[in-house]
């Protein structure tokens, strides 16, 4: 990563934020701030400058928590770029591949950010208001999408360098196979325009937050938390995208495609191990 974006996303060097002191701190600086709950009116000018240490705390926080999600994938960015540097074509992959090997390694693979996800989700300001029933459906929901942000920075040039096992080396190629060719252009597609956002590392770790509570979910029986979530967290985000001099643009973008990955989060949790073929 370049520097640039290192000094914008280093973390103050102090002890970690407890969630509970956070959405407390942030409540307190809130009390007279008024928000909509409409994500469609997410815009530069929609934060005020008596919230910024606030915001500034909550967007550490949420930083604080992707960066342990990330930590054991870290070695595999840079088995990407090392790959990249070889000049390593990825139809090597593809032979000798079995249909049982690879569906166990992509379900390992889900089962193991899962559980980090949940983990994300539990230790996010506000998030543990929810009830157990109610913070499930939120993650099922939201699982697929949220993974694919995760992980889009192995997307490099239209290939996935995602190494799930020892075995099985993940690619352009097993995503049509597990989830048909057209979800998976709609996938490449996406982190194609989520590339070009050109997002620092906190912005998205931010944004991710942020879509956890972008759009309403019937499921859910607290829809009321679910709304006052997604005012604070509009909030952070577009303190993030100002602190940054983005322009309006941004946020129309990060609106659309925001339902484009909502809807994805569908299509992928379609996958089945019965769909799979491999050529």
């Amino acid at each position: 990563m370049e520097n640039s974006e290192n000094r914008v996303c280093v973390v103050p060097n102090r002890s970690p934020v407890s969630s509970k002191s956070a959405l407390n701190l942030y409540t307190s600086f809130n009390k007279n701030f008024s928000i909509s709950p409409n994500p469609q009116n997410l815009s530069p000018n929609s934060f005020y400058k008596t919230n910024e240490f606030g915001l500034s705390i909550l967007s550490d926080k949420c930083f604080q928590l992707y960066q342990e999600v990330m930590t054991d994938y870290d070695w595999q960015l840079n088995r990407a770029v090392g790959l990249i540097q070889k000049g390593v074509k990825f139809d090597l992959f593809r032979y000798n591949l079995i249909k049982n090997d690879v569906w166990q390694a992509y379900c390992a693979e889900i089962f193991s950010f899962t559980k980090k996800f949940i983990k994300f989700v539990q230790n996010t300001p506000g998030f543990n208001q929810f009830d157990s029933k109610d913070l499930a459906i939120l993650i099922k929901h939201r699982l697929f999408t949220c993974y694919g942000l995760f992980l889009t920075k192995l997307v490099i040039d239209g290939e996935f360098y995602m190494m799930l096992d020892s075995k099985v080396q993940s690619s352009r190629y097993l995503m049509e196979k597990v989830y048909s060719k057209e979800v998976s252009d709609i996938i490449f597609d996406l982190h194609e325009r989520i590339h070009s956002f050109r997002l620092t590392t906190k912005e998205l770790a931010v944004f991710i937050t942020w879509l956890l509570v972008s759009e309403d979910c019937d499921d859910i029986f607290n829809k009321e938390l679910l709304v006052h979530l997604r005012m604070y967290y509009s909030q952070v985000l577009t303190y993030e995208f100002n602190l940054n001099n983005r322009n309006h643009d941004i946020f129309n973008a990060i609106i659309e495609t925001s339902s484009l990955l909502n809807k994805l989060n569908r299509m992928c949790s379609r996958a089945c191990y019965e769909n799979l073929t491999l050529d």
